[in-house]
């Protein structure tokens, strides 16, 4: 396999668009922006919640590019894939920064998905619900130390940010790729004795409209140093896992974070 490396210069920024996700005919915030992919202008999502990124199969077809393994059991909010080919992409540009031979895996989604394999060695990363700006130049003023959550595999992972609600204090994962209008996604085995308002919603997303039961709790929400009134989002699923922060969670807030000095903040 080739190195991995990236270049570009020491202060850059993408926006943001709301071309993924449409909820009852209005649009929610959403990581998705323009890239080139080896020569291809392709809309991507900006996942922190995965560490490897991910290709279509469709401009795998057409590109070609080297199959350098496989990868089995990944699962995150915006692509699936039981058991799906590792490729080499020679060249992936994000803004005016080039990430060259980046592993990505083959999905079924109409997307291109970045993870933290990418995200990981920029510098200074600052996200809003509009935009993104990077660099060792850009503007940047988050010291905490963060925590990392990964899966055993290794190929799911996410920032660990503090959420209070209820009076109680959790740790929830973030998730950019997660495009629910709720800023808070709270897992449980069933929904059926949950105090709430029950929902059946579409979602318009990169694979086609998925549809979702949940149970919607309006409260006060303190996510990490950001005050909300908002709803929680009860949905069925692995209730072993933390909570999620959404990208909904960074309206009217940032997300700042740098591994490479291992801190995150949402403000």
């Amino acid at each position: 396999m080739l190195p991995i490396n990236v270049k570009g210069p020491r202060s850059d920024e993408v926006s943001f668009n709301p071309f993924q996700t449409l909820v009852g005919g209005v649009t929610t915030a959403t990581a998705g922006t323009l890239i080139d992919l080896d020569g291809s202008q392709v809309h991507a999502v900006i996942n922190t919640g995965s560490v490897l990124g991910a290709v279509p199969q469709a401009l795998q077809r057409s590109h070609h590019w080297p199959v350098v393994g496989t990868v089995s059991s990944l699962r995150d909010d915006t692509i699936q894939a039981e058991k799906a080919d590792l490729v080499q992409v020679p060249s992936l540009t994000l803004g005016h920064t080039i990430f060259r031979n980046q592993l990505m895996i083959v999905a079924k989604t109409s997307h291109v998905v970045i993870g933290l394999q990418s995200l990981g060695v920029l510098n200074h990363v600052v996200m809003t619900d509009h935009g993104m700006s990077f660099g060792p130049d850009a503007p940047f003023s988050c010291h905490r130390h963060a925590a990392l959550q990964s899966d055993i595999g290794g190929l799911d992972a996410a920032f660990l940010l503090p959420v209070s609600y209820d009076g109680q204090r959790h740790m929830a994962a973030l998730m950019t790729g997660d495009n629910s209008p709720e800023p808070l996604v709270i897992q449980r085995p069933t929904l059926a004795a949950q105090a709430g308002m029950k929902a059946k919603q579409k979602f318009e997303t990169g694979t086609g409209m998925i549809s979702e039961n949940a149970v919607l709790r309006r409260t006060t929400l303190r996510l990490d140093h950001h005050n909300v009134q908002a709803h929680i989002r009860y949905r069925v699923g692995d209730s072993t896992k933390p909570p999620i922060l959404t990208m909904s969670a960074l309206e009217g807030a940032k997300l700042s974070f740098d591994l490479h000095q291992g801190v995150a903040c949402l403000d």
